[in-house]
């Protein structure tokens, strides 16, 4: 088996370390901003990850962002999918779990019992930055190009009708 060879990474964060990835390079128009809500059932003050001390959060394994993040919770129970999180936040098992209000909202609306027991909570407790990332040794001017392009489909709506195909 050869080397993998890899034009590019889609739906990185922001501060992915570039330092284990030198042939990458950061497209500096992001490419979306996704909010990070907690869902409850109790009524909780979101003010950052300090304010998050007394609960325990169920989430799905492999959630990098909260993985490095455990020492802010009272517990963790780790779960194979957001819907059982939730469902473990229904059942009383579990405080809270994290995930972006748009995942929220769809598993909220597919289960009735939990659409009204359990709320969205904001603000979001955090914003997760996602950029592609260009191979720029096989591709040295493609990086540039795609940030001027996705800020001009942004600002002309092209983006957005895109999305809601």
């Amino acid at each position: 088996m050869g080397k993998r060879r890899l034009d590019g990474d889609l739906f990185r964060v922001s501060h992915l370390d570039l330092k284990k990835r030198p042939n990458l390079q950061q497209v500096s128009e992001p490419l979306f901003i996704i909010d990070q809500s907690v869902l409850s059932k109790k009524d909780i003050l979101v003010n950052g990850w300090d304010s998050m001390a007394n609960y325990t959060i169920a989430y799905e394994r492999g959630t990098t962002f909260l993985d490095k993040k455990q020492n802010k919770f009272k517990s963790i129970i780790l779960v194979n999918s957001s819907e059982q999180a939730v469902a473990l936040v229904y059942q009383d098992r579990a405080d809270i779990t994290i995930t972006s209000r748009l995942t929220g909202k769809r598993i909220l609306s597919k289960n009735k019992n939990f659409e009204n027991a359990i709320k969205i909570l904001t603000p979001p407790l955090i914003e997760i930055t996602l950029h592609v990332y260009i191979n720029q040794k096989l591709h040295p001017e493609l990086a540039d190009k795609l940030s001027l392009i996705l800020k001009q489909m942004k600002q002309d709506g092209r983006f957005e009708r895109l999305l809601n195909i």
